[in-house]
């Protein structure tokens, strides 16, 4: 039985919409708990893959073996900004892209996504760029009224 520790949400939905062919090729571009992956690997078969790209490296550490045991199934951590390097144009049948931030991000006080817990001003994804602690700090207003970085 393949489980997640954080349940996506409209899956059915999703792949309603997502997987017509099972055995094409599919792009989850915001892995997070890998909930809706799971999901797309129970609906292709043996010939489909699965590409899972998420730039947060907290998320892709600890995979189940649910993911590293399927051949069908491989990790990028990477920006989803970067999907055009990755993959030729027509190779993939499907792309998933769920924005924003999950319940995970937001419990840990670290990543400084949560407004209700005291912890760092970070709110990065991946650890590569500055946070918005650096940005805030080393950025000055520019004429009109936005704001410039130094860095």
């Amino acid at each position: 039985m393949i489980k997640a520790s954080h349940e996506a949400v409209m899956v059915n939905e999703v792949l309603e919409n997502l997987v017509f062919e099972q055995n094409g090729k599919y792009v989850d571009c915001t892995f997070g708990a890998g909930g809706h992956s799971l999901e797309i690997l129970k609906k292709i078969n043996e010939s489909g893959t699965l590409v899972a790209i998420d730039k947060d490296q907290k998320a892709t550490v600890n995979l189940s073996k649910d993911f590293t045991d399927d051949g069908r199934f491989r990790l990028v951590n990477d920006s989803f900004s970067n999907l055009r390097s990755l993959f030729d144009d027509k190779e993939v049948d499907g792309i998933l892209i769920d924005l924003g931030i999950s319940s995970i991000q937001l419990d840990d006080p670290k990543r400084g996504f949560s407004f209700q817990s005291n912890g760092p001003l970070d709110m990065r994804m991946g650890q590569n760029n500055f946070s918005a602690s650096e940005f805030i700090n080393k950025s000055n207003r520019k004429a009109g009224g936005g704001l410039q970085r130094e860095f």
